[in-house]
């Protein structure tokens, strides 16, 4: 290899072969590595992680966060309405999905949101009856049953954790989705771990995606037809 000239550096035909082959090579290790690895894991057998048994620390059910009122927790405000919204369980911050107001407004809506490393993008189209949102979670994330079992009744820390139901390969280094779905008229609580692909909430649908630290969901106003 030598500087012609021009200030360019000339290389022999077989030394950048040479190179050429190298990176090949390496790239094709690589995808071997993964395959080998996936291959391992998926040799072993299914576990099932669950949060059964965990006890409320809650004194005044009145102040339960999901179905009680507090100063601390939104859920007072979308409380019976015909809204579906989205729960993050590090820190009990709530995304709407604004489908209840498709009669009323025209346009479409985009927010943006940042708590603590979770970063929030929500939009829809209401007249549609159409919205969706995508949840970054930080890498670093850890879910604190201790802070769940000091703000919920016993009633609605068995809704939650009964949601955080999944499974994972024996030595697979897997952490629960600190997220739900919840139903603001029933309060009734649904999983968004990543063996769901969808489901029903009385008249939405709820499809669901998820890779690695990213969780889509889309929801849309499906009536029955009579």
């Amino acid at each position: 290899m030598k500087l012609n000239g021009q200030g360019c550096y000339r290389i022999k035909k077989w030394v950048f072969w040479v190179m050429v082959l190298l990176f090949i090579t390496l790239i094709t290790m690589a995808g071997q590595k993964e395959k080998i690895r996936e291959k391992w894991l998926h040799s072993q057998k299914r576990v099932e992680i669950s949060f059964e048994g965990e006890k409320s620390e809650l004194k005044d059910i009145s102040t339960c966060y999901l179905c009680g009122l507090n100063n601390e927790s939104l859920m007072g405000v979308f409380q019976g309405s015909d809204d579906i919204g989205i729960i993050s369980l590090l820190d009990w911050y709530i995304v709407e999905l604004r489908l209840d107001s498709y009669k009323d407004s025209k346009g479409s809506q985009i927010t943006y949101t940042n708590t603590g490393g979770t970063f929030y993008s929500t939009g829809g189209l209401p007249s549609r009856g159409m919205a969706n949102a995508e949840i970054m979670l930080p890498d670093t994330y850890k879910l604190d049953m201790n802070f769940l079992a000091e703000h919920l009744c016993q009633k609605c820390l068995d809704k939650i954790t009964e949601s955080l139901r999944y499974s994972k390969w024996e030595y697979e280094e897997k952490k629960v989705i600190p997220l739900c779905i919840v139903d603001f008229q029933t309060l009734e609580i649904y999983s968004l771990q990543d063996y769901h692909a969808g489901c029903m909430v009385r008249d939405y649908w709820i499809n669901m995606e998820h890779e690695e630290n990213e969780i889509r969901v889309e929801a849309f106003y499906v009536p029955e037809r009579i």
